[in-house]
């Protein structure tokens, strides 16, 4: 990747070409910066000539204004773009109890971007004006090269130095010539910077540099290239019925007393953790020695969720486990209770909920993933939420129109996750456990 340009929602953050062709054609030359060595870049961009103190006017930052310390600001030089070719591919291996293991949670992470950039300015007002500048050019509001969504920002870069325009080329085929250097990264924010790491003054003392790091995250993990059009051959059409036939009874809900459209209520009152974790609650029941209570912690967590951006989770790190041990624990989310009196009379209520299971690192496996509706007040009265078939890289666990036994007064959702855990220096070569379970998107409905 070309890492001498780059710019944020239409905004250019780094263009090494534009600083060297400023800080090499102001009265007073700057002599730290180094030709960057790729000169068309002006001219993928659709500037006229190259980059020369003369045309000032024409920076980013130029503000006429303040025109004296914006032309005394000399631009932005790349030293270094890190993480736009890296992959972010990852994925959790859960060992089996027998040989072998299972490769779960395989996705694809957002991407970040890590940039480092030598400002240059005669003067410390003017290297102020152009930090300024660029904390500002880092907020974008902008719309996407491939999606109309506004409110997010796309960065733009080369693959590689874009090719010089020959003479008397129309702009139109120099700009096809020039689009497969380009690529965009879509949903790009700034989340650090930039920070000043240090700051230099030129051996006359005319000059002060400063080198700045910011990043950057795209949510959307792919780099993009430009849109292609592509032909697609002339379909004829075939009519097979040319009078439009609306077949629906009760098509705009005109006559009164029909047609009347159901939907569910979901009675649990903190169904996804979006704002706190309220009501949920983890039973920790270890079926061997030793008790692992010490080591499982739960709450809130945004790593993986199935509806909004948080769930409910619980972590068994064995790490920080005092002994040697290994052992079996079977731990027990309890979602928020609801009040059998706030159902409908007669209501036969459905249960849903997501749940899942990753092993994060170390020695371990997961043996059992089950969750059940738990009626309270009556004894032994629980009903299994059942599934196709049990993923732990996230399940939808479901029980429809369960009828509520008499005496019961409250209800809940429970979830058990039943793991196998080791800990510190437990035989040859062992790594501690560090399990993680989740659940998410509770619902008691009705109907």
């Amino acid at each position: 990747m070309l890492d001498h340009f780059l710019s944020v929602g239409g905004n250019e953050i780094l263009n090494s070409a534009r600083a060297y062709g400023y800080a090499t054609t102001a009265d007073c030359r700057a002599s730290w910066v180094r030709d960057p060595e790729c000169s068309t870049i002006a001219q993928a961009l659709g500037e006229m000539g190259d980059y020369t103190h003369e045309q000032i006017e024409l920076a980013p930052w130029y503000d006429p204004d303040d025109p004296d310390a914006s032309a005394r600001f000399l631009g932005a030089y790349a030293i270094e773009v890190r993480g736009l070719s890296d992959s972010t591919r990852s994925a959790a291996v859960v060992e089996r109890t027998l040989d072998g293991g299972k490769v779960t949670g395989y996705r694809q992470a957002s991407r970040e971007v890590r940039v480092r950039a030598w400002l240059t300015g005669a003067g410390e007002d003017a290297l102020e004006l152009g930090m300024t500048w660029l904390r500002n050019a880092l907020e974008p509001d902008a719309c996407g090269v491939h999606g109309g969504a506004c409110g997010e920002a796309d960065a733009t870069f080369f693959v590689s130095c874009p090719p010089a325009r020959e003479q008397d080329e129309e702009e139109e085929d120099y700009l096809a010539r020039v689009a497969p250097y380009r690529r965009f990264l879509h949903s790009v924010r700034c989340i650090s910077g930039p920070l000043v790491v240090s700051e230099r003054l030129s051996s006359d003392g005319v000059h002060v540099g400063r080198l700045v790091e910011f990043t950057l995250l795209a949510e959307n993990p792919w780099v993009h290239g430009m849109p292609k059009e592509i032909e697609l051959p002339p379909i004829v059409p075939t009519v097979v019925q040319d009078v439009a036939y609306n077949l629906a009874p009760y098509p705009s809900m005109e006559l009164a007393g029909v047609g009347e459209i159901l939907a569910a209520t979901n009675f649990c009152d903190n169904p996804s953790v979006e704002t706190n974790a309220t009501g949920y609650s983890t039973v920790i029941q270890p079926s061997s020695t030793p008790d692992p209570a010490s080591i499982v912690t739960s709450g809130r967590s945004n790593d993986i969720a199935a509806d909004g951006a948080w769930s409910y989770r619980v972590r068994l790190d064995a790490s920080t486990y005092a002994d040697e041990w290994a052992g079996i624990a079977n731990l027990s989310v309890h979602t928020p209770s609801v009040d059998v009196a706030d159902l409908p009379a007669g209501a036969r209520p459905s249960f849903t909920t997501w749940a899942a299971a990753v092993l994060v690192s170390g020695y371990g496996g997961f043996l059992g993933m089950n969750a059940y509706a738990v009626f309270d007040d009556v004894a032994d009265t629980e009903i299994e939420l059942t599934t196709d078939n049990v993923e732990y890289d996230g399940t939808v666990f479901a029980a429809k129109s369960v009828e509520i036994p008499a005496g019961a007064t409250t209800m809940h959702v429970r979830v058990d996750f039943l793991v196998q855990w080791y800990s510190e220096d437990v035989g040859a070569g062992f790594v501690p456990t560090d399990a993680r379970m989740y659940v998410d998107a509770v619902a008691v409905t009705v109907p």
